[in-house]
C-alpha cells in the first residue's frame, strides 16, 4: 500500500525502473478499464483521496465494500497517475541524456579546436 502511494524520486534511472515495477503491480489486479464508467470523476477522485490517508488499520476496521471500493479507486486512479508519471519521467530522462550528450560533444570540440597546429595563423 505505501509503495503505491509513494510518488517518484529523483530523476534518475532507478526510479523509472522502480515506477514501471509499480505501474506493473497495479496492472496484475487485471481492473478493467470500465469499471467507474458512470460515475463522476469527482466522485472517484474523493474515494481516491480518502483512501490515499487512509492507514492498513483504517482499511481493515472499514466495511468490505467500501474498504473494495476504496482500494479499486486509488489503484485505477494511480494507474493512469502512474502511466502519466513515466511519460514525464521519460522525457525528463531524454533530455538529460541529450544534455550531456551535447555538453560532451562540445567538450571534445574544444579540445580538438586547441590542439590544432596553426590555429593562431588561420
Amino acid at each position: 500500500m505505501q509503495e503505491l502511494k509513494e510518488d517518484p524520486g529523483p530523476l534518475q534511472l532507478e526510479t523509472l525502473l522502480a515506477e514501471i515495477v509499480k505501474l506493473e503491480r497495479v496492472k496484475a489486479i487485471g481492473l478493467p478499464a470500465a469499471l467507474f464508467e458512470g460515475v463522476s470523476e469527482k466522485v472517484v477522485a474523493g474515494w481516491r483521496a480518502r483512501a490515499m490517508k487512509m492507514y492498513p488499520s483504517d482499511f481493515e476496521a472499514a466495511a468490505a465494500p467500501v474498504r473494495l471500493t476504496l482500494l479499486v479507486a486509488l489503484c485505477q486512479v494511480r494507474q493512469a497517475e502512474l502511466i502519466d508519471g513515466l511519460v514525464e519521467l521519460l522525457i525528463q530522462l531524454v533530455h538529460k541524456i541529450s544534455v550531456r550528450a551535447e555538453k560532451k560533444v562540445e567538450g571534445e570540440l574544444n579540445a580538438e579546436f586547441r590542439r590544432v597546429q596553426g590555429k593562431n595563423g588561420i
